[in-house]
Parts: C-alpha cells; sequence; structure tokens
C-alpha cells in the first residue's frame, strides 16, 4: 500500500476514493486501529480483483464496514481474511462474502 499521491487526493475530493478509519486489530500488523485508508470504489469494477488485495465490504450478515485481505476468489464470491486470525472476524466464521458487498479495493494508507 502506497501513501497517497495527488491524484489520489484529487479522485478522494471528487468522490471516487473515500476515506476510512480502521478500528480493530484484524488486519496488524498491517493496519492498525487508528489508521486511514483511502478506498477506491470503482477499482474493483475497472479490473479483476486479485488475491493479497485488501478490500472494504459490507458484511453479509449486516451493515457493518469491514476490511479484510482477499484470501480466494470464487465464482461470485470472496473468501476475506484478516492478517491477525487470532483477532479476526471473517469468513473463517461468517462464510464467502458475495461480490456485490464489495465496497471498494483500498489503495493507500493515510499517513504513518
Amino acid at each position: 500500500m502506497d501513501h497517497p499521491r495527488l491524484k489520489d487526493i484529487f479522485l478522494w475530493a471528487i468522490g471516487h476514493k473515500r476515506r476510512f478509519v480502521i478500528k480493530g486489530p484484524s488486519m496488524q500488523p498491517t493496519l492498525k486501529p487508528g489508521d486511514q485508508v483511502l478506498v477506491d470504489v470503482k477499482a474493483h469494477l475497472r479490473r479483476p480483483l486479485r488475491p493479497s488485495e485488501i478490500v472494504l465490504f459490507r458484511q453479509p450478515a449486516g451493515e457493518l464496514l469491514m476490511v479484510k485481505r482477499i484470501h480466494a476468489i470464487k465464482e461470485n464470491s470472496l473468501d476475506l481474511r484478516g492478517d491477525n486470525e487470532a483477532e479476526s472476524s471473517d469468513s473463517r466464521h461468517f462464510g464467502l462474502v458475495p461480490k456485490d458487498h464489495l465496497i471498494g479495493l483500498v489503495c493507500n494508507k493515510i499517513g504513518n
């Protein structure tokens, strides 16, 4: 994950990227609570997703937004897992996530 460039800041300003704050420890050490990330809400529409990429999605059983890493890609669903297995609620707990629950691809960490 790169630091934001001027282009990223412009895309955020016009709504193509959204800023989110990480709340829990499930993605440590990659992302820590309090870290801010930019999410490209159109990246997954422009190109296929790849295992190991980090995505923002809506949890299948509710409206909770979560950030996890793509572990595997099935036909119309994703196996998503946290980097910190001991502290992560992920596809091992709630199953595969339908691709239509995907909000976007985490593309940049802001700060630190």
